[in-house]
């Protein structure tokens, strides 16, 4: 006889278990994935900004960026793995993250999770100051809303380090 757990594990999209491995990858290979979300929402008449608000499913992409800069924030919480302390190191006691873009001309570290400390360091230190990661996550969910219904054109990536930081939504809107 089949036994069913009487409490089922969460589940995640097979998308979201893959993240930190395909993070990485460059956008045209990424849009692909992307394009299962959006046909569905399309094929059942929902619109991108719809389905972030009223059913708080935001883009891949974006999720993807949620996902990743999570073990970011437990790493400056002094919460994440010894491993993690190596490569997103805290300035003394400040809730910035040393860059490690900086100094390096690799596209793959820009688009990479180290590529991501510079948007951390570029979220609102509220945001960052944040106890758990579930709140922090929580926040971003918020600032990506805030974003999308202002009609700000590419909200989806506001949280995105493929984008130049002189230039980021985050450097130059709702601070």
């Amino acid at each position: 006889m089949l036994k069913v757990p009487s409490r089922p594990a969460p589940l995640k999209g097979c998308g979201e278990l893959d993240t930190p491995a395909i993070y990485h990858t460059t956008r045209v290979y990424l849009r692909r994935l992307d394009a299962i979300q959006s046909g569905f929402l399309k094929d059942i008449g929902v619109d991108d900004v719809t389905a972030l608000v009223e059913f708080h499913l935001a883009p891949l992409c974006t999720r993807r960026d949620m996902a990743m800069l999570g073990p970011i924030h437990r790493t400056a919480l002094g919460k994440g793995p010894p491993p993690f302390q190596k490569y997103f190191k805290k300035y003394n006691n400040d809730l910035t993250l040393h860059d490690p873009r900086v100094g390096s001309r690799s596209p793959l570290i820009k688009r990479s999770a180290l590529g991501l400390v510079a948007v951390y360091n570029l979220l609102p230190h509220s945001i960052r100051a944040a106890k758990s990661v579930p709140a922090f996550q929580k926040s971003l969910q918020e600032i990506v809303k805030k974003y999308a219904t202002s009609g700000y054109p590419q909200w989806s990536d506001v949280l995105s380090p493929r984008l130049a930081l002189t230039s980021h939504p985050l450097a130059t809107h709702f601070q």
